[in-house]
């Protein structure tokens, strides 16, 4: 009779808990509806002109030329995220542990380290571009390109992230519409003057970065005001403290992509290249709605753990885990099953329709890749950066041994699958890094310090 009653008591209990976690999910969920709503149609416009771009590019551009543009796109992400990485994206954990009437002060003097960092991507691309033009003209020409585009698209990312920093989320949305407005009718106009190639694709996409970041500086969102020297010295101390490693795990990312294409290019040509990068454009959607949740998640994550409880903040970490699994993984059966039509539907390349067997290890590759990005927001909210980096190091350990190994001997399915194999590595550290985090937050402590006296 008691082990009975124990039983009936433990399942009352449980059914107690699942309905109180689901009426917190559902409170949390009509809190910020509105917000999810902007940060969904910013999402959506910003994923689908990216989205028609390169599809676009991939079905006018021959497949050699798609393959050098590819190539040339990831170098300039390496260097437009590591910059963001290092100093955007520490911000929620910065800005969430101190009074709101510094926030505005802080964010005025990362759009000032913004704007050095933006002129060392210039000149960065700009040597890269002069030193590429030896080799091979084409892509020295694409380098120097980006030397413009660069600079605005990580102007674009501060204008984003600080929309989503001060809960302007409506802001970003209109962003998003005029950098959709801009990119699509620029497309338009190329093709139909029958001027499209890479290079022309390229300064497009930093006019549309301009346009979008105009739309945050004229509605307040990129403060411009005076700050304190100190107060930026300050920042760039705290930004560097973790964002290094942020910086250093985008560095890491971006590089394992570059090698991706780049392996592939010298075992398989550019046109293998062109491919892979026609494959993966499909897959595009769900990693720009990662990103974007992320700019919306970060920010009230770090909130939840600066003034939480560790289980409300345990809570925000699995709801963020599974909502990014759940979709990435609905998104990659759709693909299995409709991705060989989407080729010929997309692309009208017999070269592209004919690797439909690249579907799952692409699809593997997505899911586990919404996951680590899901647990990256939680460690970047935490202001635990480091095992981010060591997890990106661990994917590329992963990856590059096994291609080179596989790849004379397999082809083309060599390299995606020991990407996915690294995407494996990459995840499981990232999510001990989590259990870590949760189990050893402490409390009362102030991630990097105090304010200078002046700025207190």
């Amino acid at each position: 009779m008691p082990a009975t009653e124990l039983r009936a008591g433990i399942s009352v209990y449980g059914t107690r808990w699942r309905h109180a976690a689901l009426a917190a999910a559902l409170k949390i969920a009509d809190h910020f509806k509105a917000s999810i709503g902007f940060a969904l149609f910013d999402q959506g416009m910003t994923s689908f002109a990216n989205f028609a771009q390169f599809t676009i590019a991939g079905r006018l551009l021959p497949i050699n030329e798609f393959g050098t543009y590819s190539i040339a796109w990831v170098s300039s992400t390496l260097v437009v995220f590591a910059a963001t990485s290092l100093l955007v994206d520490p911000l929620p954990a910065i800005t969430s542990v101190r009074r709101p009437s510094m926030r505005k002060p802080l964010l005025a003097a990362a759009v000032r380290l913004s704007v050095l960092l933006c002129c060392a991507l210039a000149a960065l691309m700009t040597i890269g571009g002069v030193i590429a033009w030896a080799r091979s003209p084409t892509l020295g020409t694409l380098l120097l390109c980006l030397a413009v585009t660069s600079p605005l698209q990580q102007l674009q990312y501060v204008s984003r992230r600080f929309c989503y920093l001060l809960r302007r989320e409506a802001v970003a949305a209109a962003s998003a519409a005029v950098y959709a407005a801009v990119l699509l009718g620029g497309v338009l106009a190329l093709w139909a003057t029958a001027r499209f190639s890479a290079s022309g694709l390229i300064l497009l996409s930093g006019a549309a970065s301009f346009a979008a970041s105009a739309v945050g500086v004229a509605r307040g969102c990129v403060p411009i005001s005076k700050v304190r020297a100190s107060l930026c010295k300050w920042l760039a101390k705290q930004c560097w403290y973790s964002g290094r490693w942020l910086a250093g795990s985008s560095v890491m990312l971006s590089t394992s992509n570059f090698i991706i294409l780049w392996i592939t290019a010298v075992m398989f040509g550019p046109s293998a290249t062109g491919i892979l990068r026609a494959v993966s454009t499909l897959f595009m959607p769900i990693y720009q709605f990662a990103s974007a949740m992320g700019s919306l998640l970060v920010p009230r994550v770090a909130d939840v753990g600066a003034s939480q409880s560790a289980s409300r903040f345990r809570a925000a970490a699995l709801q963020t885990i599974a909502t990014l699994g759940a979709i990435a993984t609905a998104y990659s059966a759709v693909m299995l099953i409709w991705g060989s039509d989407l080729f010929v539907l997309v692309y009208n390349k017999p070269e592209i329709a004919g690797v439909s067997g690249l579907l799952w290890p692409f699809s593997i590759c997505a899911i586990l890749d919404a996951v680590t990005a899901a647990a990256a927001f939680v460690l970047i909210a935490n202001a635990t950066t480091k095992l981010t980096f060591w997890a990106r190091v661990a994917s590329i350990a992963v990856f590059v041994p096994g291609a080179l190994c596989l790849a004379p001997a397999i082809g083309l399915n060599a390299i995606v699958w020991a990407a996915t194999a690294g995407c494996a590595a990459s995840a499981f550290i990232h999510g001990l890094a989590v259990v870590r985090s949760i189990q050893g937050r402490s409390y009362g402590s102030i991630p990097g310090g105090a304010l200078p006296l002046d700025q207190q």
